[in-house]
């Protein structure tokens, strides 16, 4: 059984200051509400995202398996990495994880989101590189998989993290990546 006492000093190794656990105040909880449907909207979106690449990637498992041309699946995944992930990748940077780096307890988390920013640039790039179906099968699922777990660590860790704060406006944060991406030229239909 953990004591307070160790409950405390297991909060200090984290970091987080006595202001951290404090309950939220009036106007935050009147706030929250917004944000939390800002929130459900980001991740409705991710979910829509892990689908795509999952999808994507069954396919060229499935290609691969009936011995079927798997190389336009592979672009096609490519495509999707270019015009759908990483632009949101990018646009995240900019606009959610901007705002909560002012905040020193989210700043280790949100360089390791940014590492796996990296990551899955990376592992889109190994995909368009794959000369074999098998390459390009093992790089999919790595991609697919690391931005699984990516969105669930937004959605589970940040995201809580900003819904609380009175002083984070989740809506204009949205607009604002919604924004970017627009900015980057893509589509007038492609939203969040």
């Amino acid at each position: 059984m953990i004591s307070v006492t160790d409950y405390t000093n297991i909060r200090v190794n984290y970091e987080l200051k006595p202001a951290d656990l404090r309950f939220p105040s009036a106007e935050e909880v009147a706030y929250m509400p917004n944000n939390r449907h800002f929130a459900r909207a980001i991740a409705a979106h991710h979910a829509e995202m892990v689908k795509h690449l999952e999808r994507a990637v069954r396919d060229l498992a499935q290609a691969m398996e009936e011995q079927r041309p798997w190389a336009p699946l592979r672009d096609a995944l490519c495509r999707y990495a270019d015009g759908e992930l990483l632009p949101h990748a990018a646009a995240e940077e900019s606009t959610l994880y901007a705002r909560a780096r002012d905040n020193p307890v989210l700043v280790p988390l949100i360089e390791a989101m940014l590492a796996e920013h990296r990551s899955l640039r990376q592992w889109r790039d190994r995909i368009q590189q794959a000369s074999q179906a098998v390459d390009a099968l093992v790089a999919g699922g790595a991609l697919s998989g690391l931005f699984a777990e990516h969105a669930a660590k937004e959605e589970h860790q940040l995201l809580p993290a900003l819904v609380r704060r009175a002083d984070v406006d989740l809506g204009a944060l949205l607009g604002a990546l919604q924004d970017e991406l627009v900015g980057r030229q893509f589509p007038p239909d492609h939203r969040l």
